[in-house]
């Protein structure tokens, strides 16, 4: 039986919350501005007010032209525009994790000073497989992308669209986008997962392998989501103590002897994300776990971080 083919104006007014206050992501390409005219159009019918953010990364010499598009075409439409200029990236600091990190923080900022209910991505099946696919090469733990976020107050509701349906769309409606030419270099892991392996997989196994992919993503975030939700209980109980104290590590020892492994990396690594500011990862958020059963008397973690037991507790140096 034949799959129901999607559309990005099905998928919205599937996905939108009728009556919702919205700041739209917009980078001014294909994706985003499709959905920004996607949302007029829909507009009255959802009763839906909207509003826009773009931030200017810096990252490209012609980015404050993208920014003067995107001021443009939303001021056209009648709609107020958010727009910012990101400060200088760190030397050392990843160029995604870096950009990623200003964008949500700008979108978070704009959305609460303006009282609005909800932050909405472009995010399409396609972004959903790439990334899926890109942590299986990374030999990452897989994760997936959820429709929405209700602690960020951030929806996706274009995951169940392809790359394909969003050209479609603006084909059908003469939507206007600028082309960022950083999305055909060959020397970002996602352009050769979107650029090689996808065409590949189209061609040999599924014509529709991003759609297939984007909902094996979006089951997977859920399952992970309910994974983490059974620490809470141990992670609010260690926050009671301070960290690292012998009463901090008595409550995590205890925790820890009562979880499944499949939990255990997962506390460990809980644990220690605010400490560190990033996650581990399953193979040293294992090692992290042995250490803090009594296992081992000390862990090194990356950026020259070394954990050791002391005094009942465990004292944290950094090199």
């Amino acid at each position: 039986m034949s799959r129901p083919k999607q559309t990005l104006l099905k998928a919205l007014r599937s996905e939108l919350p009728v009556g919702a206050s919205l700041l739209l992501a917009v980078s001014g390409g294909t994706d985003s501005m499709c959905l920004l005219h996607a949302c007029c159009l829909l507009r009255k019918k959802l009763k839906i007010e909207i509003e826009v953010a773009h931030l200017d990364h810096r990252l490209r010499a012609v980015s404050h032209k993208d920014a003067a598009f995107v001021t443009e075409q939303v001021r056209n439409l009648g709609l107020v525009c958010h727009l910012q200029t990101a400060p200088v990236r760190p030397k050392r600091m990843n160029i995604e994790a870096w950009a990623r990190e200003q964008r949500y923080a700008f979108f978070k900022q704009v959305r609460s000073e303006r009282k609005l209910d909800w932050i909405v991505t472009a995010h399409t099946a396609d972004d959903a497989a790439e990334t899926l696919l890109m942590r299986l090469f990374s030999n990452k733990e897989p994760a997936g992308i959820e429709p929405a976020d209700e602690q960020r107050r951030l929806l996706r509701p274009m995951l169940s669209v392809s790359r394909v349906q969003v050209l479609d769309f603006a084909r059908q409606h003469k939507v206007p986008h600028i082309e960022d030419e950083s999305n055909s270099d060959l020397t970002f892991l996602r352009n050769r997962v979107r650029h090689l392996v996808l065409p590949l997989l189209r061609d040999k196994f599924d014509t529709r392998i991003e759609e297939t992919l984007a909902e094996r993503a979006s089951g997977l975030a859920q399952d992970i989501k309910f994974l983490y939700s059974l620490i809470d209980k141990d992670v609010d109980a260690a926050s009671k103590h301070r960290f690292g104290s012998r009463a901090w590590l008595r409550t995590v020892k205890v925790s820890l002897a009562a979880m499944p492994v499949a939990l255990q990396w997962r506390f460990a690594e809980t644990l220690l994300k605010p400490v560190l500011g990033y996650n581990l990862g399953r193979s040293k958020s294992v090692a992290l776990g042995a250490f803090l059963g009594g296992a081992t008397e000390g862990i090194e973690l990356p950026g020259g971080i070394r954990l050791r037991a002391k005094a009942g507790g465990i004292v944290l140096d950094r090199g």
